[in-house]
Formats: C-alpha cells, structure tokens, sequence
C-alpha cells in the first residue's frame, strides 16, 4: 500500500511539472545566435485602406513586387495615413523618416522612393523595375552589420533576444536596433475592393518606446557585438499564429534615421 501511495505522488509530481513546462517557452540564450554575413532589403508599401489606387493596381503591383523580391527583402505593409482603418504611430513614424512621396500608394525599398512618377500619375512597369532593381543592388552590397535574434513568449508576453554583429568597419554615427511585429492577412475593408481582403504583413508595434529602437552602445568596428532584449504584449486583437517578428538597425542622420540593413527570425 505504502509503495502504491509513493507511485500515485510520483505520477502527479511529474504531471504537475510537464504542464508547467508546456505552459511557457524558456527565454532563448543569446550566446547561442549566429549572425549571418548578409544584407537583407525592407520593402514598404505606404498605403491606406480609404485609397482605391491602393486595393486596384497598387495592390496588384505590391503582391507582383514580393513575389519578384522574393527573400531579398521584408515586405511591409505601412498604413501611415489616420484615416486607415491600422493607422498607427510607428507606421506615422516610418513615413516621417522615408523619402517623400507624391500620393497613395506609394512603393519603398529601404526607405528611399522607388515609385515612378510620370506625367498624370505613376509608371507600373517603372515601379516595379526600380524595386526590383534597388533590392539586388542593395542584396549584393557589402555587409556593414546585421542581427540575428530568436523569440519565445512567456506569460503572453513576446521576448526577443537579439544579437547585432558588425561585419566591417562603418561610418562614424549612432546606431540603432529596433525588434517589429507585422501580422500577415489581416481582415478587414479596403476601398478598390468590394469585400473583405486579407492585408499582407501589416506593421503592427514596435517592442520598444521609441519607433526606432535601442541605441547601439559597442564600437561599430568589425568584429563587435551588441546583445539586446525586447519585450512586447501583442494586442488581445491580434492572431499570434499570424504575427512576424523582423529587426531593422538604423543609422541617425541628424532627427531621422536612415535604414542600414534587417532580418527575420530564422528559427524558433
């Protein structure tokens, strides 16, 4: 009876201890990251969901776009207009900092406008020429820096760790990594289509106060790294099994800051 009795606790201290360790991922080591040796683009759709170009031929243009990208670069979809129904101040903010731009939509590879102006509105075939174009050249640029970062969340909230990395010696200047959420095919209205659509990879949240993260506080010399954790809590709103984790680091030019180069998460 005695053994029987110290079975029965057994069985219920190793139950009690699985599901404690199912309930909660452990926090990622950031000693354990490799950083990749590569230039990954950003390519950001400034678009809002009151703009019919943007739901007609900007929205074909920009599924044709990441498809012709491909893994060369991050597609974002940026609502930076207050009228749109997934405004936000980050998406506001990265506007801020872009290059300027003549209407919505409007189509960006590393912040710098690559949509084609002409005479009465914009080139399709121009657009995505410049898109295509300023990704590879940027894809086949020397690598500066770059992050590679894991995530894992724990008691709903989303930890990042991440690992920045200079691969050669860069411009004087203060450098910066910020951790994003996107959230792919979102629901929701767009004028130019007559029902519902799923909006790709929409810019969510940042996991930082400020739109253009944590500032990079080793040398940027080759060799150097800079361990960093973000926290976030993803909105009750939104899908997590839905939601991408990207970093982007910039570099401070004067009040705004100039994109340097971006990753995925590679693994969990």
């Amino acid at each position: 009876m005695k053994k029987t009795t110290i079975y029965y606790f057994l069985t219920i201290c190793l139950l009690v201890s699985c599901n404690k360790k199912s309930d909660e991922e452990i926090i990622p080591d950031a000693s354990t990251i490799d950083v990749e040796e590569k230039n990954t683009a950003i390519f950001n759709k400034l678009t809002a969901t009151w703009c019919s170009a943007c739901g007609s031929w900007g929205w074909m243009l920009n599924e044709e776009l990441t498809g012709l990208i491909g893994d060369k670069a991050i597609p974002i979809s940026t609502f930076a207009s207050y009228r749109s129904l997934f405004y936000n101040q980050l998406a506001a903010d990265f506007a801020q900092s872009f290059e300027q731009f003549n209407g919505w939509p409007a189509f960006y590879i590393n912040g710098q406008n690559k949509t084609a102006y002409v005479t009465g509105g914009v080139s399709y075939q121009g657009t995505r020429a410049s898109c295509v174009s300023a990704a590879e050249a940027f894809v086949d640029s020397q690598v500066i820096v770059n992050t590679g970062f894991l995530s894992a969340y724990k008691n709903n909230t989303l930890n990042i760790v991440s690992k920045t990395q200079f691969f050669s010696d860069a411009a004087v200047g203060e450098y910066y990594v910020g951790a994003y959420v996107l959230e792919h095919e979102v629901s929701g209205e767009q004028n130019g289509k007559p029902d519902l659509v799923l909006h790709p990879h929409v810019l969510r949240a940042s996991a930082h106060t400020s739109s253009f993260g944590e500032r990079i506080t080793v040398e940027p010399t080759t060799g150097n790294t800079f361990l960093h954790t973000f926290s976030l809590q993803p909105d009750s709103s939104w899908d997590r099994n839905k939601l991408e984790v990207i970093t982007i680091i910039w570099k401070k030019n004067g009040n705004k800051y100039a994109f340097v180069n971006a990753s995925r998460e590679s693994s969990k």
